[in-house]
């Protein structure tokens, strides 16, 4: 009855007709009939490759599985994927989104899995670790690690992952919002061994029910930004010492406010 319903055929019209009347084209194609012999003097099954064909003026999707029942008959069952394909397909459209997103986003942002290995390595991320993500990509062992410390170890997205918050030591400025980790370093590899000075963003991903699937992480330049701030203190450590040195009574005021 379920077979009736996929292919709008009355078991009537099947019983009794010949490969050749079911698959016209198996004539001038003879891999089905060739499938089906094999299937007979080997015993194994075959999964033929999924197809769509209108019912009802609709599109329907489905596997065709056959194998043997006995010594000269086989049985071939359809089943209707139309649902899980068209999932499938918007699943697929969702993560190519996704990555197409990640791609272009002008921070240094890599993607890990549960377990811990490379789903995304975006071309920000290419350009200052000189590393393609063909060489990362599908590799654990936190491999993402090696091309800012020179050898591989623990880093921020492995907290979201491992729960350690030993690896809290090695940030300066580390905060948590949430699920959120933030902190600052200084990666020593970056730009061919120059180096930069780097706030980072370590969050989870989870699925639809809430768990972790997975953690992203995007790294941000900020050296521009620590050079001025370390300029800035030391500017105001000479002037500090000049007034404090100074024979002459000196007070410094800002904004109505003493200073010194």
């Amino acid at each position: 009855r379920a077979g009736e319903l996929m292919d709008c055929l009355k078991k009537e019209d099947l019983i009794g007709k010949t490969i050749n009347d079911l698959f016209p084209d198996a004539v001038e194609n003879l891999s089905v009939i060739a499938t089906f012999k094999d299937i007979i003097n080997t015993g194994n099954s075959y999964k033929f490759p999924r197809n769509e064909y209108l019912a009802n003026n609709e599109k329907v999707i489905r596997d065709n599985l056959a194998f043997k029942i006995s010594d000269n008959q086989i049985a071939v069952i359809f089943d209707d994927v139309t649902k899980k394909a068209k999932l499938e397909e918007k699943l697929q459209n969702e993560y190519q989104r996704l990555e197409n997103i990640i791609e272009f986003l002008p921070d240094p942002t890599f993607v890990i899995d549960k377990e811990k290995k490379v789903v995304a390595w975006n071309k920000a991320i290419e350009e200052i670790t000189n590393l393609p993500k063909e060489k990362v990509l599908g590799k654990g062992n936190n491999i993402y690690s090696i091309p800012f410390w020179g050898e591989p170890r623990q880093v921020l997205i492995d907290i979201i992952m491992d729960n350690d918050e030993k690896i809290f030591k090695k940030y300066d400025q580390i905060k948590k919002i949430n699920d959120c980790l933030t902190a600052e370093t200084y990666l020593p590899n970056i730009y061919n061994g120059k180096g930069m000075y780097a706030w980072l963003r370590a969050s989870p991903l989870f699925n639809n029910k809430g768990k972790i699937i997975g953690a992203i992480e995007s790294i941000r330049d900020i050296t521009n930004q620590k050079t001025s701030e370390k300029k800035l203190i030391e500017s105001e450590e000479k002037y500090r010492m000049v007034v404090d040195n100074s024979r002459e009574g000196i007070i410094i005021a800002q904004d109505g406010v003493v200073k010194w």
